[in-house]
């Protein structure tokens, strides 16, 4: 089974598509959704756990206090762990699925022992402002790449061949590096080393 960990922190109406994009997609492997709310100012607690009584495979936690993005995952992830998941994937709340993007992650870790992490192709509907690749690591270059208008230019990626791949995702492909953080799935006994 694959424990879903989604954050929310004033974000009630994003949970909810993330939640409902994962049970309309989401067909060839057991999950439970673990949504955690990150001590929220707004009425999302009401909002989500109305939403949650539709479901019996998803729990809902709630955090006495706002440690930050990492200890509300941390969270789900213990929580994940202690029901004996075998995998675990964050997801952030503003994405929605658009295939079976989980149970196609779980096949790729159970058919390769190599891999530590798997993420999905990122789509996003601001292009022109926007990007997702995989990187070596996090650098200003990266910033300048990814979040400005030298991101239109070959510049860096001729410059800087830590760029792994850009443009056409359609293959898989093995890095050493980072994956997107806005979703990725990996074994729980992994997550369970940093806990």
């Amino acid at each position: 089974m694959i424990g879903i960990v989604i954050l929310n922190y004033n974000t009630p109406e994003d949970v909810i598509n993330c939640a409902r994009s994962i049970y309309k997609e989401t067909h060839e492997i057991d999950f439970k959704i673990y949504i955690v709310d990150n001590a929220s100012t707004n009425d999302s607690v009401a909002i989500i756990k109305e939403f949650c009584k539709q479901y019996k495979d998803i729990c809902f936690i709630q955090a006495a206090e706002n440690n930050g993005f990492s200890a509300g995952n941390n969270i789900g992830i213990k929580a994940a762990i202690s029901d004996r998941c075998e995998y675990v994937c964050l997801i952030n709340a503003d994405v929605i699925l658009l295939n079976d993007a989980i149970s196609i992650s779980v096949k790729k870790l159970e058919n390769d022992a190599e891999l530590g992490m798997v993420a999905p192709i990122i789509v996003t509907n601001k292009p022109e402002t926007e990007s997702q690749f995989a990187r070596n690591k996090l650098t200003f270059a990266s910033y300048l790449t990814e979040k400005t208008f030298l991101k239109r230019t070959n510049f860096f990626n001729k410059k800087y061949p830590r760029y792994q791949k850009r443009g056409n995702f359609e293959e898989d492909y093995k890095f050493l590096g980072m994956t997107y953080g806005c979703m990725y799935t990996g074994r729980a006994s992994f997550f369970g080393k940093f806990l």
